[in-house]
């Protein structure tokens, strides 16, 4: 499944791989976006512990500000369409503005 975008946000689009060197080739992307899915898990969270859950759910609390709420609700949604649960979600890869 290809999907282009979630919430209005672009997604970058896989283009080509080379398993021999390792490399992927991606389309770009302009503001809103989301992208760099490194820290990502496809359909289920890893094992962690609640404390670890708590803290990163924090820390992406603090960076977003009051922004959180809606970035919450693009991660749900991306959950929801694609099956993949960011890890290091930040302003840097979900940049909604």
């Amino acid at each position: 499944m290809q999907v282009a975008s979630v919430e209005g946000l672009d997604i970058p689009m896989l283009t080509r791989a080379d398993e021999e060197w390792l490399a992927i080739e991606m389309t770009l992307v302009s503001r809103p976006f989301l992208l760099d899915f490194g820290t990502a898990w496809l359909d289920e969270r890893p094992d962690f512990s609640p404390e670890v859950w708590e803290q990163a759910e924090a820390d992406a609390a603090e960076k977003f500000g009051e922004d959180w709420p809606e970035a919450q609700r693009i991660i749900g949604s991306l959950g929801a369409t694609t099956g993949i649960i960011m890890g290091d979600v930040h302003p840097g890869n979900l940049a909604m503005h």
